[in-house]
């Protein structure tokens, strides 16, 4: 069948590529099979296979907009009623994930960063943003990406969307990162796709914050979960220098 429309800012497809472990795809429509048979979704595994054919995850769909995941749903035939069930439970997946973050996962030990230390037992999300900058751009004791990433992770499964903008960003250039470079790059993309809509880091930026600004800036200026636009990328460093912040300082000035 034809392939799914590509998201855009926020929207952007999770799961596995082609090149990725074996066995990947068939897990990613096992897992979309799963969540659809619960919710008393007829045809779950017809819809799963569609789904997962072009790569989008339980995840993945949670980021979409409304917007987005009608146009998903009519392109794999979903029926009426089930696809009110369907978009029903992504919404609310979707605003459980806004109110109520996820602590750190059981896996976190498998994923491309490892929270650990004072990191791992921070409960606020604001605080492990500025942490996670402090090493990220050398702010006091030099720059240490590992710790970086570590407190930048943490303050994502907090729900912090700037945090999670800035790990995706770090994630995609491969610092502070372990194991399979490829694992950090689809990592990346799901805490963007995260930050920009579930988080609220697109109506942030929207509403004038320079941090959001800037944060938006990095994944628009790597592509990361958004198509690359780099005049755009350049215009939110600027906004977030004139506001007086060092990070776009620095952006711009590597821009």
């Amino acid at each position: 069948g034809p392939s799914l429309p590509h998201p855009r800012l926020g929207e952007r497809r999770g799961g596995r590529g082609r090149d990725g472990p074996p066995g990947g795809r068939g897990t990613m429509s096992v897992d979309l099979e799963d969540k659809l048979a619960a919710m008393g979704i007829m045809n779950a595994p017809a819809y799963a296979k569609k789904f997962a054919e072009d790569e989008w995850t339980w995840e993945a769909l949670v980021g979409c907009s409304d917007e987005k995941l009608d146009v998903l749903v009519q392109r794999v035939g979903m029926k009426e009623g089930s696809a009110l069930t369907f978009k029903g439970r992504v919404r609310d997946a979707r605003e459980q994930a806004r109110l109520a973050p996820a602590a750190p996962a059981p896996d976190d030990a498998h994923q491309s960063v490892r929270v650990h230390g004072a990191a791992a037992r921070e409960t606020d999300g604001g605080r492990c943003f500025a942490e996670g900058c402090r090493w990220l751009y050398g702010f006091g004791e030099g720059v240490d990406y590992t710790e970086a990433a570590s407190y930048l992770k943490r303050g994502a499964q907090l729900g912090h969307a700037l945090s999670a903008a800035h790990l995706a960003s770090i994630l995609m250039e491969g610092k502070g990162v372990r194991g399979n470079p490829r694992a950090a790059q689809l990592e990346a993309t799901m805490w963007a796709m995260r930050s920009c809509d579930a988080m609220g880091l697109n109506d942030q930026a929207a509403g004038g914050d320079a941090g959001a600004r800037l944060a938006l800036g990095l994944l628009l200026q790597a592509g990361i979960g958004c198509e690359m636009n780099q005049a755009l990328a350049v215009n939110h460093f600027r906004a977030a220098a004139m506001a007086g912040g060092a990070g776009g300082l620095k952006c711009l000035a590597g821009a």
